[in-house]
This record gives C-alpha cells, sequence and structure tokens, in this order.
C-alpha cells in the first residue's frame, strides 16, 4: 500500500512539474523575449517565477485571505505548498508570536528599535525564545540590544535638531558606532564637533562621491547600483569634474560588461523572474564554459584540458547540446569492429558520429571536427 500511495504521490508530482514547466514556457513566449529558447527552458525549470506565484496568490485570495505579509511568508515556506498547510505549520506559529512581538514594542513607543530586535534575535525562531511576546520583549529590553536601540535613536535626533532634515542617518551611524563605539556617552554639545569630524573623513569621502556618481549616471539613464559600484572602483583625476568623470566610466571597456548584465537582468526580470539570486545563477549558469566543445577542423586531437569523447551515449549528448541542428542528426558508431577515434562533427555529410580511429586528417578532412569534452577539474 505505501508503494502504491508513492508512486501516485511522485506521478501526481511530475505531471504537476511538466504542467508548470510548460505553462512558465507558453507565458514567456508571448512576451515575445530576445533570450533563446534553451535560456528560457532553463529559467522555466529553474528559478520561481511569477506566473507561478501568481496563481498561489489567487487560490490565497480565493480561500478569503488578503495580508500580502502573510502571503510571502508562506511563499518563502514552502512555493508548493497550500496556505491550509501553512496555517497548520510551526512556521505560522512563529510569524504570528513575531507579530504580537512587534505590537509589544510599539505598545512600549520603541518601534524605532525593531532592527535591534531582528538583530537580537538572530537566526533563533520565535518561539525558541522562550515565553510569550511579553516575556520576549522584556527579555530584549535587559539586553545590550534595548541599549543599543536607545543610543541609536538619541544620535538620531540630535543629528535632526542640529542638522535638518540630516539625510545621512545610516553612514553617519556607522562612522559614529566606529569611531566612538556604543559605550560612549553622547551630548547635544558634541555633535556638531563629531559630524564636522565625519565629514571630513575618508568614509564621507568614499558617500559623496558614491552620491555624485549614482547623480551623473542617473541622469544619462544608468540607474541600477551595479553601474555606481562599477564607477566607485576608479580613481578620479586630479581637477576632473564629476561629470567628465562619469563620462571616462561609461567609456570604460568594462563597463559594457556590466551594462549588458543589467539590460539581461531587467529583461528576466520583465519575463517574470524577479529573484535576485534566481537571475545570478543563470548568469553564471550562461556564461559558464560548455562540457562539450568543438575543436579544430582536420584534427584528430583535443587540446589540453580536454578529452576525446569515446562513449555513445555520451557523444549523443555532446550532438545534442552543440551541433543539434545536423540534419541526419546523431549516427553512432558505423564501424563497430574497429577501434573509435572520438565523437565527431561531420559537415560535408550533416552528421556527428564515431569514425574509427584510422580516419583521415589534415587538409582534405576540414569537414571532420571533433568534439572534445572538457576536463574535470580537482
Amino acid at each position: 500500500m505505501f508503494r502504491l500511495f508513492l508512486f501516485v504521490f511522485l506521478y501526481c508530482t511530475a505531471v504537476a512539474l511538466n504542467v508548470n514547466f510548460q505553462e512558465c514556457l507558453d507565458e514567456v513566449t508571448k512576451r515575445n523575449t530576445t533570450i533563446s529558447v534553451k535560456e528560457q527552458q532553463w529559467l522555466c525549470e529553474n528559478a520561481d517565477s511569477y506566473f507561478h506565484k501568481r496563481r498561489q496568490h489567487a487560490a490565497f485570495k480565493a480561500a478569503g485571505y488578503k495580508d500580502v505579509n502573510l502571503f510571502n511568508r508562506f511563499y518563502a515556506w514552502n512555493a508548493s505548498s497550500t496556505i491550509q498547510a501553512y496555517l497548520h505549520s510551526q512556521e505560522y506559529m512563529d510569524y504570528q508570536l513575531e507579530l504580537l512581538v512587534h505590537q509589544e514594542i510599539r505598545n512600549h513607543q520603541k518601534d524605532d528599535a525593531w532592527y535591534f530586535v531582528k538583530v537580537w534575535k538572530g537566526n533563533n525562531s520565535w518561539s525558541s525564545l522562550g515565553g510569550n511576546a511579553t516575556d520576549i520583549y522584556n527579555s530584549w529590553d535587559k539586553s545590550d540590544f534595548s541599549m543599543m536601540a536607545e543610543k541609536w535613536k538619541r544620535m538620531v535626533e540630535i543629528g535632526h535638531r542640529y542638522y535638518p532634515p540630516f539625510n545621512e542617518v545610516w553612514s553617519f551611524g556607522q562612522y559614529y558606532l566606529k569611531v566612538k563605539g556604543w559605550d560612549y556617552i553622547l551630548r547635544d554639545n558634541e555633535m556638531k564637533h563629531i559630524v564636522d569630524e565625519w565629514r571630513n573623513s575618508s568614509d564621507y569621502e568614499a558617500l559623496d562621491k558614491r552620491k555624485k556618481i549614482n547623480h551623473y549616471l542617473s541622469a544619462d539613464g544608468y540607474k541600477a547600483s551595479a553601474y555606481t559600484q562599477f564607477c566607485e572602483k576608479l580613481d578620479k583625476l586630479e581637477g576632473q569634474n564629476w561629470s567628465d568623470f562619469v563620462r571616462s566610466c561609461i567609456d570604460d571597456p568594462e563597463f559594457v560588461n556590466v551594462d549588458n548584465k543589467e539590460k539581461l537582468k531587467t529583461e528576466v526580470r520583465r519575463l517574470g523572474f524577479k529573484h535576485r539570486d534566481d537571475f545570478e545563477a543563470f548568469w553564471i549558469w550562461i556564461h559558464k564554459e560548455p562540457k562539450y566543445q568543438l575543436k579544430t577542423p582536420g584534427s584528430n586531437t583535443c587540446p589540453t584540458g580536454f578529452s576525446h569523447i569515446t562513449d555513445l551515449d555520451e557523444c549523443q549528448k555532446a550532438q545534442e547540446e552543440v551541433a543539434s541542428d545536423v540534419s541526419h542528426g546523431f549516427q553512432g558508431i558505423p564501424h563497430p569492429e574497429l577501434p573509435v577515434s572520438g565523437c565527431y562533427l561531420d559537415t560535408l555529410h550533416d552528421r556527428v558520429y564515431m569514425p574509427p580511429a584510422s580516419h583521415g586528417t589534415g587538409a582534405t578532412h576540414m569537414h571532420m571536427i571533433p568534439i572534445c569534452k572538457k576536463d574535470q577539474s580537482d
């Protein structure tokens, strides 16, 4: 009985995955993308698509739920499960406890301390901290993190008082903690001196450089942070104004690589694949050196770092990857009584096959191209 249940479960799962894959491909095709079919298939097989999330969200709303945060927690928990299963899970109970702790923070008028509460919690679950929401709040309030939250709040209040609107709070806070530390007692009359000290530091110089680069890049239509991060690494010439510096950055030969990646990222997001980690995995995949490669025409050898393919099934797999458009396809081993030379693309007869080791080489055999496999690195 168990084996039958397992078989039915695996079969239904496979069918569902196949339906989701085809549905994803159909949705992507509708968007008239410029990326290849192979790349579309990789995304639909490996990335979390918006289409699946949209279907799950529709089911979520159909069940009578509207809280977007609840849906996002459910989807992050198990994108393939149901909302009913999530509502009976420990993760859901933990989420409810988190909401109650957050309300406790608000009740004590410390909502701006939530960041420090999350740092204090770390990777622990809320339920593992012990007790109810009030107990958890009291434990946090007695910790050093509560003290840090109060000091941060005071620093921000003084900064806003003397430097309205003081939009550089986070960057200044990092400098303040690096120079003064959490144990330093900040007084009102010291704030101006510390801020002036910061604005003459290398930390502020780097911040100012980032802001100016971002301003001129955005004016030219380069708004993604990757552009700013690239230009930040370059040195500005003495006497060079910021507009000319950014123009020289855009003209840098390496800038086009950043631009190509950002354009592809925009296209992938337009297709419905919005997760940053998924795109990074996709980017690595498309730039990974292929395992099977066509090498020197007329040669009977593979270069250093590559080896001949002598296995029939592997040669057919290589043909599917590097020569899938040959009209006569894969023709295997025509002379099984002889040892094979390797796996070859024969452009004269438009086929891939495994000829014997005695086949000719040189100028009269330029139509014979060895398909070699990349050696595995240690």
